[in-house]
Formats: structure tokens, sequence, C-alpha cells
């Protein structure tokens, strides 16, 4: 069974953009695409969003291109973790029973 899940896992993931993570049998249609002016849909993007993970992640690989040469950079992974402020309690007070 965890074989066929994860072939049936690798064929869904086959055809997936890796950009925009859409199915490619869509984004590849020539029928979406707007430059045909009959096209039947077509893309469009909303606002971007900030990921702050994703922030952190590229604040701390610049850093470090900085320091190191290409080559010695090739096989570093980060990981990004979400980290509490020390300034802030993590649960807030519980009421006080007296009142």
């Amino acid at each position: 069974m965890d074989r066929l899940l994860i072939r049936a896992l690798r064929i869904h993931e086959s055809g997936i953009c890796a950009g925009c993570g859409h199915h490619r049998d869509e984004t590849m249609n020539p029928a979406h695409d707007i430059a045909d002016p009959d096209h039947v849909a077509h893309y469009e993007t909303g606002a971007p969003w900030e990921c702050l993970a994703c922030t952190a992640l590229a604040r701390s690989q610049a850093r470090w291109a900085k320091s190191y040469e290409p080559q010695d950079l090739a096989g570093l992974q980060w990981a990004v973790s979400l980290v509490p402020n020390p300034r802030h309690r993590l649960h807030p007070p519980l009421p006080d029973a007296s009142t």
C-alpha cells in the first residue's frame, strides 16, 4: 500500500510546475494564454505576501555568501525555526480566581 501511495505521489508531483505549484496540464494549455484573444481563461496574480521564514533564510544565506566562496556554500542547508521573543510570555496569564 505504501509503495502505491509513494508512486501516486511521484506521478502527481511530476505534473506540478516547480515555479508556481499549479498543474502543468493547465499552466501549459494554450487555451489559458492571455496573448490569444480567444483564450478560455488566464492566470492573474494578487499582491505578493512576505513569508517571514523565507526572509530570515535569505538574510542568513546572504550573510554567509559575503564571507565564503560559492563552492564552500554548495552543500550547506539551513533550518529555519520560530523562536519566541524572551520579552513576551508564551502563555497569557491565567485569570485571577478571586474575582
